[in-house]
């Protein structure tokens, strides 16, 4: 399995093998929706911005909780999420 610069990634302990939460391996795998299938949002864009909304909301606390904190220094981001002074909720 390469890593993003296409380098091979070596495990070479059982420690480093179960590093990698299931659901940040999954997260990892839903960004590469936006690349791989840069249309999808014509199909169906909330399946989109969900699925990018429940990867960031794993990575930004490791818990599904429906909500993420996006920085002041994101306003796009915050725009896009229609979040409230800083915070997302799940579209």
């Amino acid at each position: 399995v390469p890593n993003y610069t296409g380098a091979p990634i070596v495990i070479t302990t059982t420690a480093q093998a179960n590093a990698a939460h299931v659901n940040t391996y999954g997260a990892f795998q839903n960004s590469l929706l936006t690349s791989e299938d840069p249309g999808g949002y014509a199909h169906n864009i909330y399946y989109v911005k969900r699925l990018i909304f429940d990867s960031i909301d794993w990575l930004d606390n490791h818990t599904f909780d429906g909500t993420i904190t996006i920085p002041a220094g994101y306003p796009a981001a915050a725009a896009w999420f229609n979040a409230v002074a800083g915070v997302a909720t799940r579209p």
